[in-house]
């Protein structure tokens, strides 16, 4: 069994990470930081590491730089499940979810490590804990244990126990396991052919830590020491189970994530000393200069200092991130949190509204104030078409909200409208709000309402002021689901979005807001006369010819909604050709889960799945220009929460399960035509250099943003003719870090059409 595993686990072989640089079609990754989210912070001598929301951040001591390290700069994959340092050797082993493993030196050399990932196991293998010992990082995994070689950062040998190990550890000459309510111990450089060859006591599995040659801690209800020897003997350090237990400066650190507390641990008689400090994660390097670092809901700090909290630029949404929309006028994207919808119908019930914006640079909470308490968090952002700083949201169950320049004006509820849930909403073309509740079609609440034009944006609103208009059989069985939009000629479209139900198409009246004509389908007949089916509809949206995109259970199709009211009504079940030879063609993504769509201004369609990543394809569905998946490229999660395009830019925002991604596309509204090569001198900035970077070859009116190793955006300007000029400071006002930035350049006309882009490369050195 060893040799078998060992020989798989050997099969992959330790590869250096390169940094990539940045290309035009290329990803930027948008980290985030909630206090909700904080899970571990390693201080190093000259760096402190930092992991929140399965994000992981570092800090230089020196530069004062803080920086998201990603797979889009330094690391070879996405989810980061926990961090470990081995303070003699300087590095972090960095464990992610889908098991690979990377090791990161502070000198940013990262050697990945992914024989766990890549071994071919039936059993789990899922990581439970790190050690490290001379020569070896020791690893415990769902079906036992792997040694490393930390010379080579290979397997130098490994045990499928065929149970799961909570924790292993060398402790001078002996291997020391954690199982189930034994910990086992024997000769580190012994085989053992079965768990019953090692001696063992009884002892409720936890996390280890060696002390010292002979004694380990044991980290389970309570936080012990293992005194190993012929007849081990255990004491008791803490009546208390740390959240993370590290060496630290004299000693050890143990932090207690929720109480306002922490402990020190003198290393030689395990006296713990209580420190009263504010609830988080503390840390203090055994090579350090003894100051204390803490991770909080306000960010990290030293702990002894009151203020001085340093935070990412990131969004920092609390509950779960999942709704995208962008503002033209105001050049910003906003993303927010979502309640229980169509692909997550269980998410955040009991959630706040929490809306972040970003400007292209920097991030901004701009969670709007009076939102009700109770409201139990907020469906989609719906911007005026009429007041362009003004949207519109629903909460769950807390009526509907106005926000304006940031503030709630206005709540719809049941004191000043026919409200009870209202799940979808959308401006039809006159300018009217209209909402829908899937679930109100009842004896004593109508299931539509309208909010006509001139009472949009008025200070007062009572219930009288709106319109309930008659469309029948629009209502569903859930508040969960839904969706709706405006499409070809003023006709809008309706579903409930729940199981096998039906969309509903009409024409409002544009003075009254009934419906002048109106149709409902269970099924849609494509060209071919072939019946097009479906479980759930997750999506309608519009595109540029205002012809209707439908993602749903069953995949995508579009129609013209105008046509809906004719018998000879068809869709169109979109078709790729082959181009084999054979005349055949498949349907669009036919069968997959369609979350999202959304529309750039090339007409071009980015469509979501709920699995198989981000597909753009060609303005009439007929070829697949790109598929972006965790394979192929830098996307986050094969999951697709939502996507938005910035026409203005070109960028493509993408919300995966994983975290929200920016693609640097070539999207424009017409011709894509390439600007000309890009001139930044000088190049690179030397120390004693403190004027300004200039660059050249640009259209006028570009927008530049200068990012960082990481993507992250730092400054963005605006050309003047073909130049603009750089003074090499951030958005903080202080000058950057040494380190390789990249400019990236972009222009559309006010037509949106004739899109040019260009990226650059500039060294600073500081």
């Amino acid at each position: 069994m060893k040799q078998r595993l060992l020989s798989i686990l050997l099969a992959a072989t330790a590869v250096t990470v390169a940094v990539m640089a940045q290309t035009t079609g290329d990803w930027l990754y948008h980290a985030r930081f909630s206090g909700s989210g904080i899970q571990s912070v390693i201080d190093t001598k000259d760096q402190v590491y930092y992991l929140a929301n399965n994000n992981l951040f570092r800090y230089d001591k020196s530069t004062a730089e803080n920086e998201a390290i990603n797979h889009r700069n330094y690391l070879s994959d996405v989810y980061v499940t926990d961090i470990y340092y081995n303070h003699d050797r300087d590095y972090l082993v960095v464990c992610y979810d889908n098991y690979n493993i990377d090791v990161l030196f502070d000198d940013n050399r990262v050697v990945n490590m992914p024989e766990l990932k890549n071994a071919s196991m039936t059993s789990e293998k899922t990581i439970n804990d790190v050690t490290f010992a001379d020569g070896a990082i020791v690893m415990a995994t769902a079906f036992g244990y792997i040694r490393f070689d930390d010379d080579k950062f290979q397997v130098a040998s490994s045990r499928n126990l065929g149970v799961s190990v909570a924790s292993a550890a060398i402790v001078g000459e002996r291997l020391v396991l954690s199982i189930g309510d034994k910990l086992y111990y024997g000769a580190a450089n012994r085989y053992f052919e079965t768990l019953s060859s090692l001696s063992s006591i009884d002892l409720a599995s936890g996390k280890l830590l060696p002390i010292d040659g002979n004694r380990v801690f044991i980290n389970n209800d309570v936080l012990s020491c293992v005194t190993l020897g012929e007849t081990p003997s255990v004491s008791k350090v803490l009546d208390a189970s740390p959240s993370l237990l590290q060496p630290a400066h004299d000693g050890f650190i143990a932090s207690i994530k929720y109480a306002e507390y922490y402990y020190t641990i003198d290393a030689t008689t395990l006296a713990a000393t209580r420190v009263s400090a504010s609830q988080g994660m503390y840390s203090c390097a055994p090579a350090g200069d003894g100051t204390v670092w803490a991770l909080t809901v306000d960010g990290l700090h030293r702990a002894a200092d009151a203020e001085g909290f340093i935070k990412p630029n990131s969004y920092n949404i609390e509950t779960t991130p999942y709704y995208l929309a962008y503002n033209e006028s105001q050049g910003k994207l906003y993303l927010s949190a979502t309640t229980d919808n169509a692909v997550l119908p269980l998410a955040d019930r009991g959630a706040l509204t929490e809306v972040y914006t970003y400007d292209g640079s920097r991030w901004q909470d701009v969670t709007p104030e009076g939102v009700p308490a109770n409201g139990s968090g907020n469906h989609r952002l719906v911007f005026c078409p009429n007041a362009p700083n003004t949207y519109f949201f629903s909460t769950r169950v807390g009526g509907i909200c106005r926000v304006t320049d940031g503030k709630v004006t206005a709540v719809f509820n049941s004191d000043n409208s026919p409200v009870k849930y209202m799940r979808e909403l959308a401006f039809d073309r006159e300018g009217s709000l209209w909402a829908i509740d899937p679930y109100g079609n009842t004896a004593s609440t109508a299931p539509v309402m309208v909010l006509p034009r001139d009472k949009v944006l008025a200070a007062t609103v009572s219930a009288t002021d709106w319109v309930t208009p008659t469309i029948a059989n629009i209502g569903g069985r859930s508040i969960k689901r839904g969706a709706l939009v405006l499409g070809q000629g003023g006709n809008m479209v309706f579903s409930p979005g729940d199981f096998q139900e039906a969309i509903t198409i009409w024409a409002p009246d544009a003075s009254t807001h009934a419906p002048r004509n109106s149709a409902r389908y269970t099924e849609l007949l494509d060209q071919d006369n072939q019946a097009f089916q479906w479980n759930y509809v997750y999506c309608l949206t519009a595109d540029r010819d205002g012809l209707v995109w439908m993602g749903s259970s069953s995949g995508v199709v579009s129609f013209n909604p105008a046509q809906a009211y004719n018998r000879d009504f068809r869709i169109n079940h979109i078709k790729v050709p082959r181009n084999d030879g054979t005349g055949t063609a498949d349907y669009l993504l036919d069968g997959m889960d369609v979350y999202c769509i959304a529309v750039d201004g090339s007409n071009r369609k980015w469509i979501g799945t709920g699995g198989n990543g981000l597909f753009l394809v060609s303005a009439d569905g007929s070829q697949v220009i790109s598929q972006f998946n965790t394979s192929n490229s830098y996307i986050p999660g094969d999951v697709i929460y939502d996507v938005c395009c910035n026409t203005s830019s070109n960028s493509v925002y993408v919300m995966t399960d994983k975290g929200l991604a920016e693609f640097i596309s070539d999207a424009g509204g017409g011709g894509e035509v390439q600007m000309d090569e890009l001139f930044i001198y000088p190049n690179p900035v030397r120390p004693d250099y403190n004027g300004l970077v200039t660059i050249t070859g640009l259209a006028d009116n570009s927008i530049v943003k200068i990012a960082d190793s990481s993507g992250l955006v730092i400054k963005q300007l605006k050309s003047s003719g073909g130049t603009v000029t750089w003074d090499a400071c951030g958005n903080d006002g202080n000058r950057v870090s040494t380190g390789v930035y990249f400019v990236i350049a972009s222009h559309s006309d006010n037509g949106g059409n004739n899109n040019k882009q260009a990226i650059g490369k500039l060294m600073i050195i500081k």
